[in-house]
Order: structure tokens, then sequence, then C-alpha cells
């Protein structure tokens, strides 16, 4: 696979991997963020999408790293803001 030398690219990248752990694992979300224990619970999923994401990215491309934690929260954790859970009061 081609690697992503584009910064552009690697932000629409990130953001589509963070969509499908969203789409595939609702459930597995709802519970870690209702017991406050999201990363923890979802480290495995997490850390596949890293992983992907990493390596499709070009050497030349460091600053890109965030995206995919900011893809984390904007995609997954954000939209579910307005639920309630006990995590939004802290």
């Amino acid at each position: 696979m081609k690697q992503i030398d584009d910064l552009a690219r690697a932000r629409r990248l990130a953001r589509t991997i963070a969509s499908d752990i969203s789409l595939f694992h609702e459930s597995l979300i709802m519970e870690g963020l209702q017991q406050d224990d999201f990363f923890e619970r979802l480290s495995a999923e997490l850390d596949k999408g890293r992983s992907h994401y990493q390596s499709r990215l070009s050497p030349s491309l460091s600053e890109a790293e965030a995206f995919f934690d900011e893809a984390i929260v904007d995609i997954i954790i954000f939209p579910r803001g307005h639920l309630p859970i006990s995590i939004w009061a802290a």
C-alpha cells in the first residue's frame, strides 16, 4: 500500500479509522464511557487502529501522529457528550 505523504489525507484516514471503530464497537464504547474505562476497554481496538494508521504514514509526516488521537475524541467521544454519563460531570 502506498504511504500517505499529505496532511489532509492523513487526517482523513485517522477519521475514517475512528469512524470504523465507532460503527463496529458501539456497545464497548458506551460501556467504556459509562464505566469511565473507555481507553482500557477499547485498548485492543484503539491499538489496532493506531497501528494501521501509523503503518500508512510516510516518515516525513511525524506531525500527523496526533491526528489519530484527535479523531478518537472528535468522532467517538465528543458526539456522545449529550448522554447522561457521570464522566461529563467531572
